[in-house]
């Protein structure tokens, strides 16, 4: 198989010419403030791990359905309203 390439005119030519001085420009100031930052630049770094079984957070239930006690529980019946 034969691929044909067009070659850029002089125009396109001196348009890619300068978007690559500016990238290369782009990427050596890139290059400058990595450097300065990678030498006194950190981060904080915390972590905390889970302790007990699996699912257990260490805290008793809470909420509305947890915090009944017996007494409280609703009863439930079904009557023949026939």
């Amino acid at each position: 198989m034969r691929v044909s390439v067009n070659e850029p005119n002089a125009g396109q030519a001196s348009s890619l010419h300068r978007a690559n001085a500016v990238a290369a420009a782009l990427h050596a100031v890139q290059a400058v403030a990595v450097l300065l930052l990678a030498t006194d630049f950190a981060l904080p770094v915390t972590a905390s791990y889970m302790a007990g079984p699996t699912g257990h957070t260490g805290a008793p239930p809470r909420g509305p359905r947890h915090d009944r006690t017996a007494s409280q529980e609703p009863s439930w019946s079904m009557t023949n309203s026939g």
